[in-house]
C-alpha cells in the first residue's frame, strides 16, 4: 500500500554528514557513539516509537559486506536474545536498513571502563576499589578498573577483584551454556 511505502522511506538511514555515520537507523535516533571496534560501532540511541533509550550496535565498513561477519553478528544477537542473565546484555531487536546490519539492546548506564581507568592511570591517581552501596554494573566496572591499574598484584584487593571477575564470567558462561 502507499502508506507502507511511505513508512519504509521514513525509516531509512539518514546520514550525519559531519561524522559520516548514520544519524538514524530504522526508528532509532543515534545520539552518541559509545564505542567502536574492528567491525562495528555502538551508539546510545532513542527508540522513536517508544521514547526510551537503547544501545544500537551496527556492523560498519567492510564487515557489513562480509557474509561470514554478518552471520557471526546475527548469531551473536540471536544467542544473546535467548538469554536472561545479569552478565549478559538483553537484545530486543535485529534488523538491516540499506545494507547496514544492526541490533538493539538494553542501554547499560554508568561510567565506561575508560572513564574509570583514566584517573587511576595518572601518576599520582588514587587506587580505586568497589565501594559498598554501588549498583552491580558500577561494582563490576570498578573491579575491571582495579585489575587494569592496580600496581600491587599480590595484594588482597587485587585477588578479590580477580576472584569477583572470574565468578561473574563463570556464572554468565554457565547460564549461556545451559540455555
Amino acid at each position: 500500500s502507499a502508506s507502507d511505502g511511505a513508512s519504509r522511506r521514513a525509516t531509512k538511514i539518514h546520514r550525519d554528514d559531519e561524522r559520516g555515520s548514520p544519524a538514524r537507523i530504522c526508528h532509532f535516533e543515534l545520539l552518541e557513539e559509545l564505542g567502536r571496534g574492528g567491525m562495528g560501532v555502538v551508539f546510545r540511541s532513542r527508540d522513536q516509537r517508544l521514547g526510551h533509550q537503547v544501545a544500537v550496535k551496527m556492523l560498519l565498513g567492510s564487515a557489513a559486506h562480509d557474509t561470514s561477519a554478518v552471520q557471526r553478528f546475527h548469531a551473536e544477537a540471536q544467542a544473546a536474545a535467548q538469554l536472561s542473565h545479569p552478565g549478559i546484555v538483553p537484545v530486543f531487536e535485529i534488523g538491516e536498513e540499506d545494507g547496514v546490519h544492526y541490533y538493539v539492546m538494553d542501554l547499560i548506564k554508568g561510567k565506561t571502563l575508560a572513564q574509570l581507568i583514566e584517573p587511576a592511570t595518572q601518576q599520582d591517581g588514587p587506587q580505586r576499589q568497589p565501594a559498598a552501596g554501588k549498583d552491580q554494573a558500577e561494582v563490576e566496572t570498578e573491579t575491571l578498573a582495579i585489575l587494569a591499574t592496580h600496581r600491587d598484584t599480590s595484594s588482597p584487593q587485587f585477588f578479590r577483584a580477580v576472584t569477583h571477575l572470574g565468578i561473574q564470567a563463570a556464572e554468565a558462561l554457565h547460564y549461556a551454556h545451559q540455555h
